[in-house]
């Protein structure tokens, strides 16, 4: 009697593991979250590449002998790293995140290890660039007597990259292709982290707070330190006069950087906060939530590329210079754009006498009142004031540009040495 009960249970109930009935289907997400997600990240890569290809012509090495307002200036060097690892990361990162979601490119292992490398390398690079900046600019506001030199600049930005290739390994531990159950009679396979052992949730958070977490808090806290010193010098130089304001040009790209590691910080910041509650927490979501959550924060993160190429327009005057210059067709000297982007106002103010192809050269100064010749004044020619009238006022002196350019730009920028007598 029992084995009969037994053995109706059994027919109705059968307890077989139903895991080899299930069929594989790749990708199980709909179609409009893969086109959505896909279009977001081709836009962004696009932007991304336009952008820092600007700023990378744009802050290329004058090609002059002097050049030595741009090899003072070791900002640059930074952002050239910035910008390259941007480029790199909208050039191979994200062509490999869109043809994953389209096409199944991580058949085994090891593939997938390669593909997961080059998907975490760039933006970690970025990180390591980010922390390299944070010390240099603490150096530079805090240490202004031994600031890092042009060498131990180069050293930084190399360590940075060997440092964040060599983290990218990190991540790669744990990754492997995870099958994920759907429905009944389904499953998938996708190249992901593995937190299955106690050993690998903890190599996950290690990786975490290495990579993020901690450089994210030690970059805060020296933007902060450096946005209140910025505001004190800012407040005492009101009442300190000009010399103490030209003095401000060592902190001009402060207020950059600091936009730079914010415009890091905050993007990234859904990623691992996501990244860590699926580690420790595990909880238990469909495929479709998770596809969407994971990819949604790491389009997010990759908006980052077309951020900074806006951060670097508006801070940096020579970049926005040479790149409405290349659109408008417009040649100035680079060691003109430099000598702003420097804050030093080597030339006296200058100005073109419309229709007259005269070009006037003044100084500026506002305790004394400037007297313009009339319009009609003979070109080249310097009528010496009377006493009364050079007491307390400027000369200026017309010169007649019409035998050098027909342009008024390249008139402009032409060198002409004029003595003042006041």
């Amino acid at each position: 009697m029992d084995h009969a009960i037994n053995t109706t249970i059994n027919k109705t109930f059968p307890t077989t593991d139903n895991q080899s009935e299930r069929r594989y289907v790749f990708g199980p997400v709909p179609s409009h979250i893969k086109i959505i997600v896909s279009t977001l990240v081709i836009l962004f890569a696009s932007l991304s590449v336009v952008g820092n290809s600007l700023v990378m012509y744009a802050i290329r090495p004058p090609k002059t002998p002097n050049n030595r307002a741009f090899s003072r200036t070791t900002a640059k060097m930074f952002v050239r790293s910035l910008v390259l690892s941007d480029l790199l990361c909208a050039i191979i990162t994200a062509p490999l995140f869109v043809t994953e979601i389209h096409i199944p490119i991580t058949p085994n292992a090891w593939i997938c290890h390669l593909v997961r490398y080059f998907a975490y390398l760039f933006p970690i690079i970025t990180i390591m660039n980010m922390i390299v900046i944070g010390i240099e600019r603490y150096c530079v506001i805090f240490c202004p007597l031994a600031p890092p030199s042009k060498r131990v600049s180069r050293r930084l930005v190399i360590a940075a990259w060997a440092v964040g290739m060599l983290m990218t390994f990190i991540p790669n531990i744990n990754m492997k292709r995870r099958r994920y159950d759907i429905d009944d009679d389904k499953y998938t396979l996708f190249c992901s982290y593995d937190n299955s052992t106690p050993s690998s949730r903890i190599a996950n958070t290690a990786f975490s707070i290495l990579i993020y977490y901690l450089p994210s808090i030690v970059l805060t806290v020296i933007c902060i330190k450096i946005l209140r010193f910025l505001k004190r010098q800012k407040q005492g130089a009101r009442g300190q006069g000009s010399p103490f304001v030209n003095s401000m040009w060592r902190y001009k790209g402060s207020y950059m950087l600091v936009s730079l590691i914010f415009a890091f910080i905050l993007p990234y910041l859904l990623y691992f906060i996501y990244f860590t509650a699926m580690t420790i927490l595990k909880p238990k979501v469909s495929y479709v939530i998770d596809f969407t959550v994971r990819y949604a924060a790491a389009i997010i993160g990759y908006a980052n590329g077309f951020l900074n190429p806006l951060i670097y327009l508006i801070c940096m005057q020579d970049v926005r210079a040479r790149v409405k210059a290349l659109f408008t067709r417009r040649r100035r000297p680079p060691h003109d754009v430099y000598a702003l982007s420097e804050g030093e106002n080597r030339h006296p103010n200058k100005s073109i006498e419309k229709g007259t192809g005269q070009h006037m050269l003044s100084y500026t100064n506002p305790s004394i009142e400037q007297t313009h010749h009339p319009r009609t004044a003979p070109a080249g020619n310097y009528k010496a004031p009377s006493s009364e009238e050079s007491s307390g006022k400027a000369t200026v002196l017309f010169f007649d540009l019409g035998s050098f350019s027909s342009t008024a730009d390249t008139a402009i920028d032409s060198s002409t040495e004029v003595v003042t007598k006041f």
